[in-house]
């Protein structure tokens, strides 16, 4: 019989990360039949995202898929640079992930919800130990996703990618629902001061997902983002702010950072999402890198071996981070150029393999001589051409 307050596995977090291993492990055949306490301060998400990949052989359920578009563009002004290859983008709505794993967690009598405040961990040797305000619960294994903890804080490497966005519905049927706009550095999206861009995602011809994003180490005010959102609504698409109706905003901070981050607490509580390190510093994805830690974790229970953090990148793709993270940082406006050549010059499998870090060395020759150099000369002078990469 199991005793009070000891469970198999501990989830702590019940974000992204935290409810894709419990789906994991409710899925698995060796492991669904393991008592799980998940556990967190709030059940209720303050701001639902919208998370989105180009990689769905990861993403174990299908049906969360919210929308998919069969092309990409990057648009500098009325300048498109478009792809049309066999390389889909989606997106889940992080509402609909929610209330479905929760609802099937709420029927699983092997999973206990616990709502509270999450004070520590410890180390118990062959178990660890979570303290929280309504008692102390031990496991075998601790999934955390809540502490954040950087093997060093001297790394300067870091610049903000903050957004906001609003899902409208417009009047008129303006948008191209197959199609969806990854960057369009229009005239108005830049500040003079750092690199932004606007994303479009469009659901329908009157429905779309429109976002300002930028670089830099400075948040703006609301009106500001929503400034420059009216007016690329009405360069581009030609609409008013009587022609569309604001349903809902998407507003988020990703800190674009190099810095190490620890994978475990200790022997038995093990960092995952965000704070394990699986989030992409250059670009900010990171579900579909979850999925593939969560595989990965469940799989090690199955064979009774310890779970692994999520693996650190190779050298050469944690310089490429680096450099990138400078030339935004230090050398804003270069930022425009570099992301329309990549796309211009190089097909849209290779720019995603890259971005994957699937590609070859000979591939990532191939579009770094696609690139403006002079930038990232400077980026690894100021590296110490390379051994500042953490």
């Amino acid at each position: 019989m199991r005793p009070a307050n000891s469970y198999d596995y501990i989830i702590a977090g019940a974000g992204a990360a935290g409810l894709s291993l419990l789906w994991h492990i409710l899925e698995h055949e060796e492991l669904k039949e393991k008592n799980i306490l998940l556990t967190d301060r709030s059940f209720q998400w303050e701001r639902e995202k919208t998370w989105c990949f180009w990689n769905k052989t990861l993403i174990p359920e299908k049906k969360w898929i919210q929308k998919s578009w069969q092309s990409i563009e990057v648009r500098d002004g009325t300048q498109a640079f478009v792809n049309n290859e066999d390389h889909h983008y989606h997106c889940i709505s992080s509402r609909s992930f929610r209330k479905n794993i929760l609802e099937r967690a709420h029927k699983a009598e092997t999973v206990t919800i616990l709502k509270t405040d999450i004070e520590g961990f410890e180390d118990l040797g062959n178990k660890a130990k979570i303290l929280t305000d309504k008692g102390d619960y031990t496991a075998s294994h601790i999934f955390q996703s809540i502490h954040v903890k950087p093997v060093s804080s001297h790394n300067d490497s870091q610049v903000l990618q903050h957004f906001r966005g609003f899902f409208i519905e417009s009047r008129k049927t303006v948008f191209n629902p197959e199609m969806i706009t990854l960057m369009d550095f229009d005239a108005d999206s830049g500040t003079g001061l750092c690199t932004a861009f606007f994303y479009v995602l469009p659901y329908s011809k009157n429905r779309a997902l429109c976002e300002y994003t930028l670089f830099s180490d400075e948040l703006l005010l609301a009106e500001t983002y929503d400034g420059a959102l009216h007016r690329y609504l009405n360069s581009r698409y030609g609409l008013s702010e009587k022609d569309y109706k604001v349903d809902e905003i998407e507003q988020g901070v990703i800190p674009m950072d190099d810095t190490p981050l620890v994978g475990k607490l200790n022997n038995r509580t093990l960092n995952i999402g965000a704070v394990g390190g699986a989030t992409k510093p250059t670009t900010g994805y990171t579900f579909t890198r979850i999925q593939q830690h969560s595989r990965h974790i469940v799989q090690a229970m199955a064979e009774n071996r310890l779970p692994e953090p999520f693996p650190r990148s190779k050298y050469r793709f944690r310089l490429y981070d680096h450099l990138l993270i400078q030339i935004l940082k230090n050398d804003p406006l270069a930022g425009p150029g570099i992301f329309k050549q990549l796309f211009k010059k190089n097909k849209i499998k290779d720019v995603l393999l890259f971005l994957d870090e699937e590609s070859s060395m000979a591939d990532e020759a191939k579009i770094f001589a696609s690139l403006p150099w002079s930038p990232f000369l400077k980026a690894l002078g100021k590296s110490g051409f390379g051994w500042r990469v953490p």
